[in-house]
């Protein structure tokens, strides 16, 4: 873990989703410079493949521009997560808002990652437990 700064090391991916009223792509990197290859890797990643070109990048969203679904927001706030590249994500609440097969491709691809995942629900199944590698129960 890097040590300049230990919260720079946190991504987090909360509850409420914020959307920006600006393009597509600045939703997603927040003003830095990234390619538009790895623009696209990733939303396709994260299942916005119909989102994943140039067009629609360079598109309004938010208050005026394209409107989002719930479930489209939290894939571009977890799409911004996986851009800024920190070790450990914090997802707090982070699959609600999708549909069943939505969850299920969203918690594959977390799982699949290199990073450390530390994920806040407040209601999990049995069969989700059996899911993680360790759940803490906080009664």
């Amino acid at each position: 873990m890097r040590k300049n700064n230990f919260l720079d090391n946190f991504g987090v991916i909360g509850q409420d989703t914020y959307i920006f009223a600006d393009t597509l792509r600045f939703n997603l990197t927040l003003g830095k410079d990234i390619s538009l290859d790895r623009l696209i890797n990733i939303l396709k990643a994260v299942k916005l493949d119909y989102l994943a070109d140039k067009a629609h990048l360079e598109m309004l969203i938010g208050e005026k521009g394209l409107a989002l679904s719930g479930g489209e927001k939290r894939k571009v706030e977890l799409a911004r997560a996986l851009l800024s590249e920190k070790e450990i994500l914090l997802v707090d609440e982070g699959l609600s808002g999708l549909d069943e097969k939505s969850n299920e491709e969203i918690f594959l691809l977390l799982q699949s990652l290199p990073q450390t995942i530390i994920e806040i629900e407040h209601a999990v199944s049995l069969e989700e437990k059996r899911k993680f590698n360790q759940v803490i129960n906080l009664n």
